[in-house]
């Protein structure tokens, strides 16, 4: 009986024996001869997944902030960051402080470093001019955006009309007042962007200029944008006018914050309409405070979207008919020219735009009300 066992246990461990060799048999056939590589299907599987897989563009991107002292062009880079993160591209990013001589130096060492496309809103729009030449001796094509860069040396120029942003802020205005003295705070004129804002702003309140309903008794342009800047010279307005103001016309929320300290100075915040633009959280404050009446908000995603679309779109040496709406004349050339939209926001509209669409949420808004 002990003998039998025995048989049996012997037999049984033959059987797993010729299992076992058969089995590696069968797995050598699926392998290269004498290697350990994966069969050809599995080869031709692991590709497919690979293939699977988003695409690494390996562009990179050099970005030329003219600044981030303002809300706005913060906003504007993260969402270039996000952006680019979703499309795969890499980005290099530098700010210059709003100072013209910095960001020659950065988009220097940019074009230096060979990055595939340089996105740049410039400091000043005339004073970009060598170093745009620069890259495009170097054959990196340029993307222009936020402000004007008066030289044919780019590719692509996308911008926010100015002028008509500046209309819809004096016809914002209107509904606050529409009769007495207004004070006009502009930016600084080293960009375009200050020329064409008043322009669209005179061109609505001309009439009333010519009637004599409106009068404007004081204008002045603020270096650097400079929230103080706004402040001294809304201090020196109300001293020479004897405090006689009616409307206050200021470029951007920074300087509308400037002109709103002075104001408050004097016991006039919320009795004198003051209007801005960019859409700051503290302007949004100060409109449901009452102490603001409007101001102006970018579509920042929008414009991520098409400034790294268009340069995705010149690094591969594709077309951008389909980012262009028409052409601008600049220094000669036709250059294709993408528009972002803008939105008027009040007391009457900031739920709408600002917390229901996710910008922030009410409590950020009503913080201090």
């Amino acid at each position: 009986m002990k003998r039998s066992k025995i048989r049996i246990s012997i037999i049984c461990m033959c059987a797993a024996l010729i299992l076992g060799v058969c089995g590696c048999s069968q797995k050598a056939q699926n392998e290269a001869p004498g290697t350990n590589e994966p069969s050809g299907a599995a080869v031709q599987q692991e590709q497919e997944e690979q293939e699977a897989l988003p695409e690494e563009e390996g562009i990179t991107v050099g970005v030329a902030q003219c600044t981030t002292q303002e809300e706005r062009w913060r906003n504007d880079a993260n969402a270039l960051q996000k952006k680019a993160d979703e499309l795969g591209l890499s980005l290099q990013m530098v700010d210059a402080a709003n100072d013209t001589a910095t960001q020659a130096t950065q988009i220097e060492n940019l074009v230096s470093s060979g990055v595939d496309v340089i996105l740049v809103s410039p400091t000043d729009s005339d004073a970009i001019t060598p170093a745009l030449a620069q890259a495009k001796a170097a054959g990196i094509p340029v993307v222009v955006w936020g402000r004007q860069a008066n030289t044919a040396d780019q590719d692509f120029f996308i911008i926010n009309d100015f002028v008509e942003t500046g209309k819809k802020m004096a016809q914002t205005a209107l509904e606050a007042c529409s009769a007495g003295n207004v004070v006009l705070i502009g930016g600084d004129k080293s960009s375009t962007v200050p020329t064409e804002m008043t322009e669209g702003m005179m061109s609505v309140l001309q009439p009333r200029l010519d009637d004599g309903s409106m009068k404007l008794v004081f204008e002045q342009y603020i270096t650097n944008w400079m929230p103080d800047g706004a402040m001294s010279a809304m201090e020196n307005a109300l001293t020479q006018l004897g405090n006689g103001v009616d409307l206050v016309l200021c470029h951007n929320d920074g300087m509308a914050g400037g002109a709103i300290q002075a104001l408050e100075g004097q016991g006039l915040a919320g009795t004198v309409p003051v209007v801005g633009m960019d859409a700051e959280i503290a302007a949004l404050q100060r409109i449901v405070e009452g102490k603001q009446y409007s101001t102006v908000i970018f579509d920042h995603e929008g414009t991520a979207d098409i400034c790294l679309r268009a340069a995705q779109a010149l690094a591969k040496g594709e077309p951008l008919d389909s980012l262009a709406v028409k052409k601008t004349a600049i220094e000669g050339a036709e250059i294709p020219t993408g528009e972002i939209p803008t939105i008027m926001i009040t007391n009457e509209n900031i739920m709408e735009v600002c917390v229901d669409s996710g910008i922030h949420t009410k409590e950020e808004i009503y913080l201090n009300a």
